[in-house]
């Protein structure tokens, strides 16, 4: 199957059309890294709902689908009346499975660059820069939970509400946890009409826009009530040397939840050394949180992620490591 890797989105201001109005181009580079071809679409916000934050659900416009062959790139151009802030790849059937939510600037360019629009796509040599550093994702076999045994068959459900439930006799699982429905076009877990929905205190997969993932962005899981729950991300470092530890956060919990006192704990271990870490949940920005700077020794490294309060969600998304460079 085709997987694909895209670059930030980038929006212009092109010359008026022949009847004044304003037209704008957003670019976006994608690159199909397997040798099997594929096809992609965007998918973007009509004007109406041009500030919507997430997936869309009815106001939406869907282009034209792209063919990319195997290990090539192509650049897609869409040209607009107005500027929208949140742009998605749907990219089929791939390894990626679901839409990639596209990166992208949020000004709204007011000054016409003289240029005219460009072909609604091209050929292009493009390839993503190669990550920094040692990323543990929660996909990785590296990456494991201590999980409670669950039961995961659905319940027998009576009435009309029943009836709208989805035939499902047991909660699929992804890469060994059971894996939460999300729509892909709403972004919200559809935990009652699956049938499945994670217990306090378990771990479970889903998919979130604004996780990491070399193809899928997926993230673990788990309510927090009465007992807290634990994630680790192992990893093996090259050099003794200072490496700096970052943690990923799939979403800004402050923005949804507001300023809550939800904590999480990390212990990085390293031989016979050992680090605590305690960080405020809800202070984490959606993306590459920096966690600490540490003097570490060749080897295996351990990150035990906990949810150090009760209450709350806990998002075990991904690590990296990277390695300081003092000269």
């Amino acid at each position: 199957m085709p997987g694909y890797v895209a670059s930030p989105y980038k929006t212009i201001r092109l010359n008026d059309d022949a009847e004044g109005i304003p037209q704008y181009q957003t670019s976006v580079d994608v690159r199909n890294t397997q040798p099997v071809a594929g096809l992609v679409k965007l998918q973007y916000p009509t004007e109406h709902s041009w500030d919507v934050e997430g997936p869309y659900m009815i106001e939406s416009y869907e282009s034209n689908g792209v063919r990319i062959e195997g290990n090539s790139a192509r650049r897609i151009n869409l040209v607009t009346s107005y500027v929208f802030r949140t742009l998605y790849l749907d990219p089929g059937l791939s390894l990626n499975r679901t839409p990639i939510k596209l990166l992208g600037t949020h000004s709204s360019p007011s000054e016409p660059t003289g240029l005219n629009p460009q072909p609604f796509h091209e050929e292009i040599d493009w390839s993503p820069g190669r990550a920094d550093g040692i990323i543990v994702d929660d996909l990785d076999s590296e990456f494991s939970v201590s999980q409670p045994r669950l039961h995961t068959a659905r319940r027998a459900s009576i009435g009309p509400m029943g009836w709208l439930r989805r035939p499902v006799l047991e909660a699929e699982n992804d890469q060994g946890l059971p894996s939460l429905s999300t729509d892909r076009l709403t972004g919200f877990s559809q935990t009652y009409l699956s049938g499945y929905r994670s217990p306090p205190g378990a771990w479970a997969r889903k998919w979130e826009p604004g996780a990491f993932g070399r193809f899928r962005q997926t993230t673990a899981v788990a309510r927090v009530r009465d007992r807290p729950v634990q994630a680790t991300f192992a990893a093996n470092l090259p050099q003794t040397t200072s490496w700096r530890l970052e943690y990923h956060s799939p979403r800004t919990l402050s923005e949804i939840f507001g300023n809550q006192e939800t904590t999480y704990s990390l212990v990085v271990k390293n031989g016979e050394k050992s680090w605590e870490i305690e960080l405020n949940a809800y202070s984490l920005s959606q993306g590459w949180n920096s966690v600490g700077e540490f003097d570490l020794e060749t080897g295996l490294i351990l990150v035990e992620l906990e949810s150090a309060t009760r209450g709350g969600t806990t998002y075990a998304d991904a690590i990296r490591w990277t390695m300081i460079d003092k000269q």
